[in-house]
């Protein structure tokens, strides 16, 4: 098996008859920890969801000297700076030390994981280690609440095949020490199952108990691309994102290949004027957030399950969704300025004599209006229907105005209500009728 970063270049390969000591994994994540404590920051991350998250990184050179010291690398000393010898020496330190690290289970420091589970999985492409034909899928931790400390994930996987009416198992295998909860798994077997477990650690010890994930079976290699079902999209507002839209589904903790989705996945997004698309993969957030979108708008979605290896289909497996943004005065107040006039909801009645009545509800507050100006003229091309336009103002708190129309011939008419806000932006509706 693989296991690489999802959001960071490095990666490492796990042999599977590989044995690395649980114990020494602690110590030196304990001793990351410290020296993230001591020299490191820690900074947010974002999901595809707009959400944030919290990673300790090791970024300065005098965080990354420690760490040096954790591992007892070598290095060469005669340009390095007094700082970071001592940064060196703070790690070995940390890594020596005789305090022993106690396990946090009978602690009052409340359990940081609540779960693990495989999010998705995919065919993966050949890697340079000989493994051909590879499932890879991307494992998530669900993290109850964030650790104000330093926090290093552990991460440990076993395998089994079922042969001749029994299981073979593998041992746990450790395979590293990680800033984020959320990796990448690679190198999986078709048809072979998997197990992983999580071990948190921060500067403290061991933070409350291992987790450990289902059973789940790797994909065929010839699976086809899988979306979630249940896809949702609702909408939302804030001052960050503007008008947004999450594309979201319930998370899937899949015990069988059949239940596992697709972990990459293209979004086609298109109105009457705009058209754009965007492409993520599975992060461990509840979906997608699409920002800074149009009020009042209608927008189609195009959700497509993409393959990950030649040896797959190219056809991708999409589904379509829909959505209607909100008015501008439903997000910033129907008094605001930063909204345009909106237009009215118009209805025809006739009355008596060829005289007709004009109606309309405003649909922003007649605080923020002007007037209105009320235009009707004929739009049958027949002679005895050719008229003057009718044109006239109305005040703002108005909601209706008549007119007398020829009553001699049927005719069409166009009736047209423009609606003037302070500022002098206007909007239109209007309604054809005989």
């Amino acid at each position: 098996i693989f296991l690489g970063l999802l959001m960071m270049a490095s990666s490492f390969t796990v042999m599977p008859y590989g044995r690395i000591d649980l114990q020494y994994y602690v110590q030196l994540a304990n001793c990351y920890a410290k020296c993230t404590s001591e020299y490191g920051t820690i900074t947010k991350q974002k999901r595809n969801d707009g959400e944030y998250f919290n990673i300790a990184v090791n970024v300065e050179d005098s965080a990354k000297f420690c760490e040096y010291g954790c591992e007892w690398k070598g290095i060469e000393w005669s340009n390095t700076s007094a700082s970071l010898r001592n940064a060196y020496d703070r790690g070995a330190h940390y890594l020596v030390a005789e305090e022993m690290l106690h396990s946090n289970i009978n602690n009052k420091r409340q359990q940081m994981v609540k779960s693990l589970y495989i999010g998705c999985m995919d065919v993966g492409s050949s890697t340079n280690d000989g493994y051909e034909e590879s499932v890879e899928g991307i494992l998530i931790a669900e993290i109850i609440k964030e650790n104000s400390n330093p926090t290093r994930y552990i991460f440990q996987w076993k395998q089994r095949t079922f042969t001749l009416g029994f299981y073979d198992e593998s041992p746990w295998i450790t395979s590293s020490i990680e800033v984020e909860p959320v990796v990448k798994v690679q190198g999986m077997i078709s048809g072979v199952q998997y197990r992983f477990m999580l071990t948190t650690v921060d500067q403290n010890g061991i933070f409350g108990i291992p987790i450990m994930s289902e059973w789940i079976e790797a994909l065929h290699v010839d699976a086809p691309p899988r979306l979630p079902p249940s896809v949702q999209v609702s909408t939302g507002f804030d001052r960050n994102n503007g008008v947004s839209a999450l594309i979201s589904w319930p998370a899937l903790w899949g015990k069988s290949p059949s239940t596992v989705i697709s972990c990459r996945y293209r979004t086609v997004i298109y109105n009457g004027i705009h058209h754009f698309t965007k492409s993520f993969t599975i992060d461990g957030g509840r979906g997608l957030l699409l920002t800074r979108l149009e009020c009042s708008s209608l927008f189609t979605i195009l959700l497509s399950a993409l393959p990950t290896n030649s040896l797959q289909s190219p056809a991708t497996v999409n589904t379509t969704l829909q959505l209607v943004t909100p008015l501008c005065s439903q997000v910033n107040g129907s008094e605001r300025f930063e909204c345009d006039a909106e237009p009215v909801e118009m209805s025809i009645r006739d009355l008596r004599e060829g005289g007709v009545s004009i109606r309309w509800a405003p649909t922003n507050d007649v605080h923020i209006l002007a007037h209105y100006q009320v235009f009707v003229y004929s739009v049958d091309k027949q002679v005895h229907c050719s008229m003057q336009p009718v044109a006239f103002y109305v005040d703002r708190t108005s909601t209706s105005a008549n007119v007398v129309l020829p009553a001699e011939h049927r005719c069409e008419y166009l009736f047209r209500v423009l609606t003037y806000d302070l500022v002098g932006r206007k909007t239109v509706a209007q309604i054809r009728r005989f």
